[in-house]
């Protein structure tokens, strides 16, 4: 078994009586709860080794901080809680050993520059009386031994206090596995052939604290709960004018009532075994009073099959349940049943091996656990031993931003992204494009950070997911030192002189949540930008010809007769246009991005690989 080590330095380690706790006052009584996970307090006394540190909850994430903060945060960390088992020997109890939820390591603990454990090997150990109130190190011959104020080999007081399970109101804390955006939940344990719903495409969750009633006849409304819903209408929830006609253009995840493969007729009365499935908002049977021939009966899909509770256990898992499940006890069934506290788990099917998420019964489960599926890869999308660049170009119900690309002014440095029209755009030119720099390389390798090829100190990071189209993908911005979610896009469009201005209509656009269309592109390191860096403007004056349909734009130096002279003219004639060449000066400024690039599947990054060079036309 793994052991964690707990350093003490050597000198009198104060003994004392156990602090008032919850639910589990003893190890002995802690031992005796199934499946149970604690906080363990340690006492803030001034002769115990400096190294334990102030008064807080025992941790198991650092080797030279074991004691942190009892904060409302640290108390849901897994680091910080605990498993009470028994040490026995020879069928004897001798203690009880602290097994840490998150590593699996047990405590132990070194003092006097000898190391002991909690009796995995040998009677020397890091143990605790068989009441369970105090701590000991040293020989545990007695296992009836208890220790007296003032003992040296007494380690520390504590108290326990038993993580309660927690029900999930929050809909943000689900959806923030894609940065607020929706999230997944996996099955728990090896159930691969399993299909989950709530695997296979991101979710988006929305609870609503009160009734969502409508306005024609309050009988009819989205009960209190939470909701898992596939599709969702243009803009937030929270946004929404008339919030029952948003949830009504939802698409949900639903309870069916009368698909159930479990094949037992008993556990289909009790309301096991029911299907999920998904059903349109304006699909649902929203009838919420008591009058029996009202709700809903046959195939009808009761909004309460919509609703959930989320509750999580203290290790992370979480269970899935349904306040109120409407369902046809028997498949030839016209009215529907009520059973209340129906939870989701994994079923089998009678007399095969075939097994489902469906409805589970009246106990909790705690099958899910989050997983990311949905985002993009960043191997998906980086290149072999190369850099990886990219054009975003939106992709939106708001005509405004339909088709414009993201974009960024050359050699600015004032961090400003815009949505640019696609007719006033060159995406050869570094502006437009967008270098991957960095990816997350922990764990699935999901936020990957673009820079601006034209302009190194516009950046973003981002998680992209799949949506419908080709190449098209939502895009939740990750919150770091420079990036947050409250990035916004400016708005350009083309007044009636022809200039390209700021949108009054829609000035400005939050990239966070955005449609994007990402296309590869092959950069070119010498295409060179116009060197603003001194804000000095280009102009370039033209003339045009009479006829009002004229797109030509011939500039000629020749008079009437043919003869040069020193004043430009328009004419419609090719021959006689001058030909122009732009040259680039000599002097150019480089400027280097780091990059991202793949061999195989391993990530590897380099500083030098992406150059732009700036010139002045």
């Amino acid at each position: 078994m793994n052991k964690k080590v707990l350093t003490l330095c050597a000198g009198f380690l104060l003994a004392g009586s156990a602090f008032t706790s919850v639910n589990a006052e003893t190890l002995k009584n802690a031992a005796e709860v199934k499946d149970g996970l604690f906080l363990v307090y340690v006492s803030d006394v001034a002769e115990i080794a400096s190294n334990i540190g102030a008064s807080g909850i025992l941790s198991a994430d650092a080797e030279d901080d074991f004691v942190v903060e009892a904060s409302e945060e640290n108390k849901k960390n897994p680091a910080y809680l605990w498993k009470v088992v028994k040490s026995t020997k020879n069928g004897e109890l001798l203690g009880y050993q602290l097994v840490n939820n998150k590593s699996g390591a047990t405590l132990t603990v070194t003092a006097g520059g000898t190391t002991y454990d909690t009796f995995i090997d040998n009677d020397v150990a890091l143990w605790f009386d068989e009441a369970g109130t105090k701590g000991f190190i040293g020989e545990a011959d007695d296992v009836t031994a208890v220790g007296d104020l003032g003992q040296e080999n007494t380690v520390w007081r504590y108290n326990l206090q038993q993580v309660e399970d927690e029900v999930i109101e929050d809909d943000t804390e689900l959806n923030e596995l894609y940065n607020s955006t929706g999230f997944n939940l996996a099955i728990n344990g090896d159930f691969d052939d399993v299909d989950n719903i709530f695997e296979n495409q991101r979710i988006k969750a929305i609870h609503l604290d009160a009734p969502v009633v409508s306005g024609e006849n309050r009988d009819f409304a989205f009960p209190e709960g939470t909701y898992f819903v596939t599709e969702t209408p243009a803009g937030s929830y929270d946004a929404a004018t008339d919030k029952y006609e948003y949830l009504q253009n939802c698409t949900f995840i639903v309870v069916s009532p009368s698909t159930n493969d479990i094949n037992d007729a008993d556990k289909r009365k009790a309301g096991e075994g029911f299907q999920l499935t998904t059903v349109s908002g304006r699909a649902l049977q929203m009838y919420t009073g008591d009058t029996d021939e009202r709700m809903s009966q046959g195939e009808d899909v009761s909004v309460y099959n919509a609703c959930f509770k989320v509750v999580r256990h203290p290790d992370g898992r979480l269970d899935l349940s349904l306040p109120v499940l409407r369902f046809n006890e028997t498949a030839t069934a016209t009215s529907q049943s009520t059973k209340e506290n129906i939870h989701l788990g994994v079923t089998e099917k009678v007399g095969y091996e075939d097994e489902y998420l469906s409805t589970s019964g009246a106990t909790a489960t705690y099958a899910f656990v989050f997983k990311e599926v949905a985002s993009v890869k960043a191997t998906d999308l980086l290149n072999e031993k190369a850099k990886a660049v990219y054009t975003f170009q939106f992709v939106s119900e708001d005509e405004a931003v339909d088709g414009k690309y993201l974009y960024s002014n050359a050699y600015r440095g004032d961090d400003a992204l815009y949505a640019k029209g696609a007719a006033f755009v060159n995406t050869d030119l570094p502006e437009t494009q967008w270098v991957i720099t960095d990816v997350d390389v922990e764990g699935e390798s999901y936020n990957i950070k673009f820079v601006n090829r034209a302009d190194k100190s516009v950046t973003f990071t981002a998680k992209l997911y799949a949506e419908e189209g080709d190449d098209t993908y939502s895009l939740a911005l990750v919150e770091d030192q420079q990036d947050d979610k409250d990035k916004q896009v400016t708005v350009l469009s083309v007044n009636k002189e022809g200039d390209i201005v700021k949108d009054e209509e829609t000035p400005s656009y939050p990239l966070h949540e955005a449609w994007v269309k990402l296309e590869q592109v092959t950069p070119d390191k010498y295409a060179g930008t116009w060197n603003v860096a001194d804000e000095t403007e280009v102009t370039m004056l033209f003339a045009r010809d009479n006829t009002p349909t004229s797109n030509k734009l011939y500039v000629s130096n020749l008079n009437e007769d043919g003869e040069t002279t020193n004043n430009l003219v328009v004419t419609n004639n090719l021959s006689e246009a001058l030909q122009f060449q732009l040259v680039k000066s000599k002097d150019s400024t480089v400027i280097t991005n780091p990059c991202a690039y793949k061999e195989g599947d391993v990530i590897k990054f380099t500083s030098v690989t992406d150059t732009i060079a700036y010139y002045t036309y």
